[in-house]
C-alpha cells in the first residue's frame, strides 16, 4: 500500500531542476559588522515572553491559542540547557 500511495505522489508532483538556479542577489545595504547573525535567546528570555501573552487573543495561523503557551511559561528552568516542555 506504501508503494502504491509513494507511486501516485511521485508521478502527481513534477521534479524541478535545481543545478542551474540563478544567483541570489543580496539585498542588505548596511555594513558588514551591523548584520543580525548572531543572536542570543536564553531561557529566561522565552520565559518572560510567555508571561506576557495576552489570553484573550485569537489563535494565529499556526492555530496555537495562548493558554498552552502560557501554562508552559509558568514552568520554571533549570540550568542553562532547559527545555520548556
Amino acid at each position: 500500500m506504501s508503494e502504491l500511495l509513494n507511486d501516485y505522489f511521485a508521478s502527481v508532483f513534477t521534479k524541478e531542476n535545481t543545478t542551474d538556479l540563478p544567483a541570489v542577489k543580496s539585498v542588505y545595504t548596511g555594513e558588514e559588522n551591523e548584520k543580525l547573525c548572531n543572536f542570543l535567546i536564553s531561557p529566561q528570555m522565552v520565559l518572560d515572553k510567555l508571561k506576557k501573552l495576552k489570553m484573550n487573543k485569537a489563535p494565529g495561523v499556526d492555530l496555537i491559542g495562548t493558554t498552552p503557551c502560557s501554562k508552559k511559561g509558568r514552568h520554571q528552568t533549570h540550568g542553562r540547557n532547559s527545555v520548556i516542555s
